[in-house]
Protein backbone atom coordinates (compact mmCIF):
# COMPACT_ATOMS: atom_id res chain seq x y z
CA UNK A 1 0.00 0.00 0.00
CA UNK A 2 3.00 2.26 -0.21
CA UNK A 3 2.01 5.77 -1.10
CA UNK A 4 -1.72 5.12 -1.11
CA UNK A 5 -2.47 7.77 1.52
CA UNK A 6 0.08 10.34 0.42
CA UNK A 7 -2.27 11.64 -2.27
CA UNK A 8 -5.23 11.95 0.05
CA UNK A 9 -5.87 15.17 1.90
CA UNK A 10 -4.91 14.75 5.57
CA UNK A 11 -8.29 16.19 6.61
CA UNK A 12 -10.07 13.61 4.46
CA UNK A 13 -8.13 10.83 6.19
CA UNK A 14 -8.99 12.25 9.62
CA UNK A 15 -12.67 12.53 8.68
CA UNK A 16 -12.62 8.96 7.40
CA UNK A 17 -11.07 7.79 10.67
CA UNK A 18 -13.66 9.69 12.73
CA UNK A 19 -16.44 7.92 10.83
CA UNK A 20 -14.80 4.56 11.48
CA UNK A 21 -14.62 5.39 15.21
CA UNK A 22 -18.39 5.86 15.20
CA UNK A 23 -18.66 2.34 13.81
CA UNK A 24 -16.07 0.91 16.25
CA UNK A 25 -13.89 -0.25 13.34
CA UNK A 26 -10.69 -0.09 15.38
CA UNK A 27 -8.64 -2.65 13.46
CA UNK A 28 -9.39 -0.89 10.19
CA UNK A 29 -8.44 2.42 11.81
CA UNK A 30 -5.10 0.94 12.86
CA UNK A 31 -4.45 -0.37 9.36
CA UNK A 32 -5.12 3.02 7.79
CA UNK A 33 -3.09 4.97 10.34
CA UNK A 34 -0.18 2.52 10.32
CA UNK A 35 -0.03 2.77 6.53
CA UNK A 36 -0.28 6.56 6.66
CA UNK A 37 2.48 6.88 9.28
CA UNK A 38 4.73 4.44 7.39
CA UNK A 39 4.14 6.26 4.10
CA UNK A 40 4.78 9.69 5.58
CA UNK A 41 8.20 8.65 6.98
CA UNK A 42 8.09 11.38 9.63
CA UNK A 43 4.51 12.13 10.63
CA UNK A 44 4.42 15.31 12.71
CA UNK A 45 0.66 15.52 13.20
CA UNK A 46 -0.15 14.76 16.85
CA UNK A 47 -3.79 14.04 16.01
CA UNK A 48 -2.75 11.02 13.91
CA UNK A 49 -0.98 9.51 16.94
CA UNK A 50 -3.90 10.52 19.17
CA UNK A 51 -6.35 8.63 16.93
CA UNK A 52 -4.08 5.60 16.70
CA UNK A 53 -3.69 5.68 20.49
CA UNK A 54 -7.46 5.67 20.91
CA UNK A 55 -7.82 2.70 18.56
CA UNK A 56 -5.04 0.80 20.31
CA UNK A 57 -6.65 1.50 23.68
CA UNK A 58 -10.05 0.28 22.48
CA UNK A 59 -8.41 -2.93 21.27
CA UNK A 60 -6.69 -3.26 24.68
CA UNK A 61 -3.23 -2.74 23.17
CA UNK A 62 -2.37 -0.47 26.08
CA UNK A 63 1.40 -0.48 25.64
CA UNK A 64 1.03 0.60 22.00
CA UNK A 65 -1.52 3.25 23.02
CA UNK A 66 0.97 4.63 25.55
CA UNK A 67 3.63 4.82 22.82
CA UNK A 68 1.22 6.72 20.57
CA UNK A 69 0.31 9.19 23.32
CA UNK A 70 4.04 9.61 24.07
CA UNK A 71 4.59 10.56 20.44
CA UNK A 72 1.58 12.91 20.41
CA UNK A 73 2.90 14.62 23.56
CA UNK A 74 6.38 14.87 22.03
CA UNK A 75 4.83 16.69 19.04
CA UNK A 76 2.40 18.81 21.06
CA UNK A 77 3.16 18.88 24.81
CA UNK A 78 0.41 21.46 25.40
CA UNK A 79 -2.47 19.14 24.50
CA UNK A 80 -3.68 18.20 27.98
CA UNK A 81 -6.06 15.46 26.82
CA UNK A 82 -3.05 13.34 25.83
CA UNK A 83 -1.95 13.20 29.47
CA UNK A 84 -5.41 12.06 30.53
CA UNK A 85 -5.64 9.42 27.80
CA UNK A 86 -2.11 8.18 28.44
CA UNK A 87 -3.07 7.95 32.12
CA UNK A 88 -6.05 5.75 31.18
CA UNK A 89 -3.84 3.40 29.17
CA UNK A 90 -1.26 3.30 31.96
CA UNK A 91 -4.01 2.53 34.47
CA UNK A 92 -5.20 -0.38 32.35
CA UNK A 93 -1.61 -1.57 31.80
CA UNK A 94 -0.97 -1.59 35.55
CA UNK A 95 1.42 1.38 35.62
CA UNK A 96 -0.47 3.01 38.47
CA UNK A 97 2.20 5.45 39.69
CA UNK A 98 2.85 6.65 36.13
CA UNK A 99 -0.90 7.00 35.58
CA UNK A 100 -1.13 9.19 38.68
CA UNK A 101 1.61 11.46 37.31
CA UNK A 102 -0.29 11.86 34.03
CA UNK A 103 -3.55 12.59 35.85
CA UNK A 104 -1.73 15.14 38.02
CA UNK A 105 -0.46 16.90 34.91
CA UNK A 106 -3.91 16.87 33.34
CA UNK A 107 -5.59 18.15 36.52
CA UNK A 108 -3.10 21.03 36.76
CA UNK A 109 -4.38 22.24 33.39
CA UNK A 110 -8.01 21.09 33.62
CA UNK A 111 -9.04 20.93 37.30
CA UNK A 112 -12.79 20.65 36.62
CA UNK A 113 -12.82 17.34 34.72
CA UNK A 114 -14.65 14.88 36.97
CA UNK A 115 -13.29 11.70 35.41
CA UNK A 116 -9.67 12.70 35.99
CA UNK A 117 -10.28 12.58 39.74
CA UNK A 118 -12.24 9.34 39.52
CA UNK A 119 -9.55 7.67 37.43
CA UNK A 120 -6.68 9.02 39.53
CA UNK A 121 -8.58 7.64 42.51
CA UNK A 122 -8.72 4.27 40.75
CA UNK A 123 -4.94 4.29 40.28
CA UNK A 124 -4.45 5.12 43.95
CA UNK A 125 -6.97 2.45 44.92
CA UNK A 126 -5.00 -0.13 42.93
CA UNK A 127 -1.89 0.87 44.89
CA UNK A 128 -3.74 0.34 48.16
CA UNK A 129 -3.78 4.09 48.86
CA UNK A 130 -7.42 4.00 49.92
CA UNK A 131 -7.51 7.29 51.87
CA UNK A 132 -5.90 9.13 48.94
CA UNK A 133 -8.34 7.44 46.57
CA UNK A 134 -11.26 8.55 48.74
CA UNK A 135 -10.05 12.17 48.47
CA UNK A 136 -10.15 11.91 44.68
CA UNK A 137 -13.59 10.29 44.70
CA UNK A 138 -14.74 13.07 47.06
CA UNK A 139 -13.59 15.65 44.51
CA UNK A 140 -15.29 13.79 41.65
CA UNK A 141 -18.53 13.78 43.66
CA UNK A 142 -18.12 17.45 44.55
CA UNK A 143 -17.84 18.26 40.83
CA UNK A 144 -20.74 15.97 39.91
CA UNK A 145 -22.98 14.92 42.82
CA UNK A 146 -24.83 12.50 40.53
CA UNK A 147 -21.72 10.49 39.65
CA UNK A 148 -22.84 7.06 40.76
CA UNK A 149 -19.58 5.38 39.74
CA UNK A 150 -17.56 7.71 42.00
CA UNK A 151 -19.89 6.85 44.90
CA UNK A 152 -19.39 3.18 44.20
CA UNK A 153 -15.63 3.50 43.94
CA UNK A 154 -15.53 5.50 47.16
CA UNK A 155 -17.64 2.84 48.88
CA UNK A 156 -15.17 0.16 47.82
CA UNK A 157 -12.26 2.17 49.22
CA UNK A 158 -14.17 2.88 52.45
CA UNK A 159 -14.98 -0.80 52.82
CA UNK A 160 -11.30 -1.71 52.40
CA UNK A 161 -10.30 0.45 55.36
CA UNK A 162 -13.15 -0.65 57.60
CA UNK A 163 -15.45 2.36 57.13
CA UNK A 164 -18.45 0.09 56.72
CA UNK A 165 -21.16 2.60 57.62
CA UNK A 166 -19.79 5.11 55.11
CA UNK A 167 -19.51 2.38 52.48
CA UNK A 168 -23.15 1.38 53.02
CA UNK A 169 -24.24 5.02 52.68
CA UNK A 170 -22.38 5.30 49.39
CA UNK A 171 -23.75 2.01 48.06
CA UNK A 172 -27.23 3.24 49.00
CA UNK A 173 -26.53 6.50 47.16
CA UNK A 174 -25.67 4.49 44.04
CA UNK A 175 -29.06 2.78 44.29
CA UNK A 176 -30.78 6.12 44.96
CA UNK A 177 -29.21 7.62 41.84
CA UNK A 178 -29.91 4.54 39.78
CA UNK A 179 -32.59 2.23 41.21
CA UNK A 180 -31.71 -0.30 38.53
CA UNK A 181 -28.04 -0.27 39.52
CA UNK A 182 -26.48 -3.67 39.37
CA UNK A 183 -23.77 -3.57 42.03
CA UNK A 184 -22.25 -6.73 40.58
CA UNK A 185 -21.79 -4.80 37.31
CA UNK A 186 -20.19 -1.94 39.22
CA UNK A 187 -17.90 -4.31 41.06
CA UNK A 188 -16.65 -5.65 37.74
CA UNK A 189 -16.25 -2.18 36.21
CA UNK A 190 -15.13 0.04 39.07
CA UNK A 191 -11.52 0.91 39.52
CA UNK A 192 -10.91 0.60 35.78
CA UNK A 193 -11.31 2.98 32.90
CA UNK A 194 -14.76 4.13 31.95
CA UNK A 195 -15.39 4.13 28.22
CA UNK A 196 -18.53 6.22 28.50
CA UNK A 197 -16.80 9.39 29.63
Amino acid sequence: MAGIYMNENLNDIKNNIKEKFKLSQYEEILNILNDFINDSNDCTDSEIYYMRGLANHELKFYEKAIEDYDKAIEINPNDEKMYYLRGLSKLQFGLFEEAIRDYNKFIEINPEYVWAYNDRGNAKYNLGLYLDAIEDYDKAIELNPDNELAYHNRANAEYNIGLYDEAIKDYNKVIELNPNANLVFYEKNSNSDNNDK
